[in-house]
């Protein structure tokens, strides 16, 4: 029981803090001056660097997800349906949340990591002595490259592990490369494509602000780093989950099913 309530107390301080934290973002937001070559050397670190893990990960669900599921649907004679249930699979978990999850490791970890040694160093009180606000300066600038480049990624993702999975469809199961891709980007609707595009976003939010927060609070020396970089990790995977199971939830129970009661 006691352990329960600790938890439950320091969740009730994480959400405080954590909304603490955005609206303290967003009263600094359109404030001068703005750090733009900050924000481009944050999506730069949070981007290039992350290229080759995304593209292995990439490659390797396209190969792993299209065997499975090519070779049992040909048993069947619906292997022409493999490049539709990839396109779905990509847009709907594999490269909007699967990919996050590596992403909210690779880049969490580093803005985790980066911002408590910066409070350990005291650098945030160097910054406020010389009238510089260490949000504006640190803090909004990596939040803005992660809802830039994480969505970025996410796309160059879902390309990498459809062209692999129509070489993969012509290699294995003797499918035509153009007609695969033909039928895979006949397939996802707009509204589709757009929601899979706002999930990715609202997740890199919730890496970024987690990351910050944690961050943000380190105090006691460098071994809480570590400690807090795994707890921003931990958290921003429970955020990614809970906002996935709320965001699908409420897009099929509300907007797709609305829009099919509409057409019909």
């Amino acid at each position: 029981m006691i352990f329960f309530i600790n938890y439950l107390k320091d969740g009730l301080k994480f959400f405080k803090g954590f909304f603490s934290l955005v609206t303290l973002i967003f009263s600094e937001l359109f404030k001068r001056p703005f750090y733009y070559q900050l924000m481009i050397k944050n999506m730069y670190d949070f981007g290039y660097r992350s290229l080759f893990i995304v593209t292995a990960f990439a490659v390797s669900t396209g190969y792993v997800v299209t065997l499975h599921i090519g070779l049992s649907l040909e048993k069947y004679g619906a292997k022409l349906y493999v490049s539709k249930i990839m396109i779905i699979s990509l847009f709907a978990e594999i490269s909007t949340v699967l990919i996050v999850f590596i992403l909210a490791g690779k880049i969490g970890s580093g803005i985790t990591s980066e911002v408590g040694s910066m409070k350990l160093t005291e650098q945030f009180d160097a910054f406020k002595a010389l009238g510089i606000s260490p949000v504006k300066r640190v803090i909004i600038p990596k939040v803005l490259a992660c809802l830039i480049i994480i969505p970025i990624l996410c796309i160059i993702s879902s390309m990498i592990s459809l062209l692999v999975s129509a070489y993969i469809g012509k290699l294995y199961l003797q499918l035509d490369y153009i007609d695969f891709l033909a039928r895979a980007l006949r397939t996802p609707k707009l509204g589709f494509v757009i929601f899979g595009f706002f999930k990715t976003m609202v997740f890199a939010f919730f890496i970024a602000i987690t990351s910050c927060y944690y961050g943000l609070n380190v105090e006691k020396g460098s071994y809480e780093i570590g400690r807090a970089t795994m707890r921003a990790i931990v958290v921003s995977f429970m955020l990614i989950i809970c906002g996935d199971f709320v965001l699908t939830g409420f897009y099929y129970s509300f907007i797709h099913f609305g829009v099919e009661n509409v057409r019909n």
